[in-house]
């Protein structure tokens, strides 16, 4: 979710490195150009980094875009893990976790610029994000006016999608918000069910 179009976002992307056959390979560089695209290196004019807030699973699950966001060493930004709460048996509890997890990266850094959506984030963590940004107080006093939203859509989860449509037309704080579907296709076979789509 942005303020650019879906054709301005696409043609932003520069995918160099995309001859990797190994598939988390791909999916990092997708992930860094998309980010890279809309979070450039402070400049004298504006030294305040970027912050990027990583949505993962729980601790004790990898979170590969977490790695890669850490990895980015071109791109001058705060990264901030935001892991799944251990269980959803409470989910009142787990709202509050996950609260004040937002607000304490945001007095630690600044509002949020970027949320990236890891593939071990749950659809139940979607639904308490929901739930907290629909309080468009506490959305704007963590979230930047102008932000962008990324998240791969694996087979099978179109929550994702439905998830980034809420972002653009319920929970947003510009308008216009729009949404770029982007999916990536392995070059030599034509095939493009080694990726995923990203939106």
């Amino acid at each position: 979710i942005t303020t650019e179009s879906q054709e301005f976002v696409c043609s932003n992307l520069q995918f160099k490195a995309l001859a990797a056959d190994d598939k988390q390979t791909a999916m990092a560089v997708v992930l860094q150009q998309l980010v890279a695209s809309h979070a450039p290196a402070a400049s004298k004019e504006n030294m305040e980094k970027k912050v990027i807030g990583v949505l993962c699973g729980n601790k004790s699950n990898t979170c590969a875009s977490l790695a890669d966001m850490q990895q980015m060493v071109s791109l001058e930004a705060e990264v901030v893990p935001i892991y799944a709460c251990e269980s959803f048996d409470n989910m009142m509890a787990c709202e509050e976790e996950v609260k004040e997890t937002v607000k304490a990266a945001t007095l630690r850094h600044k509002k949020l610029d970027i949320l990236v959506l890891d593939v071990t984030f749950p659809y139940a963590m979607a639904q308490v994000f929901e739930k907290l940004f629909r309080d468009k107080v506490f959305h704007s006093r963590v979230m930047e006016e102008f932000q962008l939203v990324v998240t791969p859509v694996p087979h099978g989860e179109n929550w994702r999608t439905v998830f980034l449509d809420r972002f653009r037309t319920d929970l947003v704080l510009f308008d216009p918000a729009h949404r770029a579907n982007l999916r990536i296709t392995n070059a030599d076979t034509g095939n493009n069910y080694t990726f995923v789509d990203w939106c």
